[in-house]
């Protein structure tokens, strides 16, 4: 008997964290193709963005805001290196930045 308690215990757990696991990637999702959206259309007309951290820096009061009212762990300390990472990732990268950094 204790057992089969164990095994539903485990499996409830795991089911959870399943869960738990694809509201966070959902999120991120929604994070992530906002920040790609609002590079694309902030870049400057008939140009690219100089540095990728230009564009993190232009975009990040605008992401914390976002994150906020959706309910999505973002903090200001780290905004800026988090918003690098995401934008240098992008699929049109190399179309929307002069330089990497």
């Amino acid at each position: 008997m204790q057992l089969a308690v164990n095994e539903t215990r485990e499996h409830g757990v795991s089911v959870f964290s399943l869960e738990g696991n694809k509201a966070k990637r959902e999120s991120l999702d929604l994070f992530i193709a906002e920040a790609y959206r609002l590079v694309r259309e902030g870049k400057p007309t008939g140009s690219k963005w100089p540095k990728i951290v230009d564009a993190a820096l232009a975009i990040q009061s605008h992401m914390l805001e976002f994150a906020k009212n959706k309910g999505i762990r973002a903090v200001p300390s780290n905004i800026q290196r988090r918003l690098c990472e995401l934008l240098g990732k992008m699929p049109d990268a190399l179309e929307l930045f002069e330089t990497r950094g």
